[in-house]
């Protein structure tokens, strides 16, 4: 199996399926995959620093004979997976969303408290990075750290009063792409460095593996939610509103 047939096999399918369900709802559907493939392909472009890191520092190793084409260190397949994850996540997200929300100002005391928690969060993993077996995780926490760091400052009132669906479409997203992950390394598509790894394991699975998930989903759905708030404010989701 190529690195095609993996996101074939275990991301396809359900992408596809979201997409049904979605096209049978009475939903502006022009909106709300524009702000999923806007936001998926933001993700993608922020995050490919962070992965090309990862495997130019052999943090994670590539079996570069499973990939079509390689960009960089990276396998071209691997931004199809992120994409995958993406669209993934955020029809789940969709999914999730009981109603349309009102537009309401954001909060000055949630944005300090976001500032308190990831600048502290980013000296830290600059420590870490000091460290041989903590290069993966901290490498991963630094990026997320600003790159969620400076959405927070714009969004996270938003993400704060949606927490619950953002979590929970953030966590199922997580576990699956985390199964895949640790499939794909038993099958020795991918090999993450043991020695700069700290080698704490969820089920047999490198922590920094469900983490990088994790961090991904989070960034990816805080900006999808941003997106969708603006376009709650020029009204493109009032037809959904007067349907329901």
């Amino acid at each position: 199996m190529s690195y095609i047939e993996l996101i074939t096999a275990f991301v396809a399918p359900w992408v596809v399926l979201e997409l049904l369900l979605l096209f049978k709802r009475n939903d502006p559907i022009r909106t709300v995959l524009s702000g999923v493939i806007v936001t998926g392909i933001l993700t993608l472009i922020i995050s490919s620093p962070l992965n090309q890191i990862l495997a130019q520092q052999d943090i994670l190793v590539f079996n570069r004979f499973e990939s079509l084409y390689m960009v960089g260190s990276l396998p071209i397949e691997i931004y199809g997976l992120i994409a995958g994850m993406c669209l993934f996540s955020g029809l789940i997200l969709y999914f999730l969303r009981p109603r349309i929300h009102p537009v309401r100002f954001p909060s000055r005391w949630i944005k300090l408290g976001g500032i308190a928690f990831f600048a502290p969060l980013a000296i830290t993993c600059i420590i870490m990075l000091r460290e041989p077996t903590f290069a993966h995780m901290g490498v991963i926490l630094l990026w997320f750290s600003f790159v969620m760091g400076a959405m927070w400052l714009f969004g996270g009132s938003l993400v704060w009063r949606t927490k619950s669906r953002f979590i929970l479409a953030t966590l199922i997203s997580t576990i699956y792409f985390s199964l895949i992950d640790a499939f794909a390394i038993h099958k020795g598509y991918w090999i993450v460095n043991a020695s700069l790894s700290s080698g704490i394991t969820i089920f047999g699975l490198p922590i920094e593996r469900s983490l990088f998930y994790l961090c991904l989903n989070l960034a990816f759905c805080q900006g999808l939610e941003l997106f969708w708030y603006v376009n709650r404010r020029k009204g493109l989701f009032t037809e959904r509103a007067r349907i329901r």
